[in-house]
């Protein structure tokens, strides 16, 4: 959306001006300079092996715990808080078990397109579908079925995801998966409930996880009981990726955060822009339009 401002001189002498833009939550930013990434990303601890994994060779990197509970913006604009934080979202979970469609996932497998039932703004596009991968990840433009976990941003397939809790799932195993469109309150829900981890062998352990979007482009995960079981809870990926991984906002990777009872709120990105950021407009009913 394009505004023209109009800057009139009446006076005798040239008025030179400077532009500032501002964005909807207060924070000030000179025009054309990029928001400033607070998110702490840590080397790995190190690597170690993927238990019960598909490939018993494979090895993932490992981090210490994250103990913020915001961070942010990434160069869209996002940001993200949780309900642990002062001043973070309520702790939430929308049982949508009774209304929602449930959905019948393989493992390592999608399904979609869904509609969405308005047109979701997700970094510089618009959706009006989308897709529900098994292994935690809701994706747009096209499914996928990766089951290995990455950070974010990563140029590796998927792009132009939420992850919600992405790691092995299997849905085949238990638990049940369910989207609906609350017209009502103008949201679109999708809910895994009671929904295995992947373990090689037998193993324990389920999540019970969903995301909620809106039509401004907030965001919020919200976490019933996440059950780690030998699996852990430290070897899933949170956080949202732009279409050709060169912006995202991880909240974690492959270390220790989520836990049960547990709420996240990514903010959509607000940023304005002006054309041109200054200048000068001579006196006498001189004038200029910026953009």
């Amino acid at each position: 959306m394009e505004r023209d401002l109009t800057i009139s001189n009446n006076g005798l002498g040239g008025l030179r001006f400077n532009l500032t833009t501002e964005t909807f939550d207060g924070r000030l930013l000179k025009v054309g300079e990029a928001p400033r990434d607070i998110t702490n990303i840590p080397e790995p601890s190190g690597y170690r092996k993927i238990e019960g994994s598909k490939d018993p060779d494979s090895e993932e990197p490992y981090f210490p715990p994250v103990i913020l509970d915001q961070g942010g913006p990434d160069t869209f604009g996002h940001e993200w808080i949780d309900s642990d934080e002062p001043g973070g979202p309520s702790v939430d979970w929308i049982d949508i078990s009774g209304v929602g469609t449930p959905v019948y996932l393989s493992d390592d497998d999608y399904e979609g397109p869904i509609s969405i039932g308005f047109s979701f703004p997700f970094y510089e596009n618009n959706y009006s579908t989308l897709y529900i991968g098994s292994n935690g990840v809701l994706t747009f433009g096209s499914g996928n079925t990766e089951w290995v976990n990455t950070g974010i941003p990563n140029s590796s397939q998927p792009n132009n995801f939420i992850a919600m809790y992405w790691d092995d799932l299997r849905p085949p195993s238990g638990g049940n998966i369910y989207y609906y469109y609350d017209s009502t309150n103008s949201r679109f829900i999708v809910s895994f409930v009671g929904v295995p981890f992947y373990y090689f062998g037998g193993g324990t352990g389920s999540t019970t996880l969903e995301a909620v979007l809106y039509p401004s482009g907030d965001i919020y995960l919200n976490y019933g009981t996440m059950n780690g079981g030998n699996q852990g809870l430290s070897d899933g990926t949170i956080g949202i990726e732009n279409i050709n991984a060169s912006d995202g906002l991880q909240i974690v990777y492959n270390a220790s955060y989520v836990h049960s009872n547990l709420s996240i709120h990514i903010s959509a990105g607000k940023w304005l822009t002006v054309t041109p950021s200054g200048g000068s407009v001579p006196g006498s009913g001189g004038s200029l339009v910026a953009t």
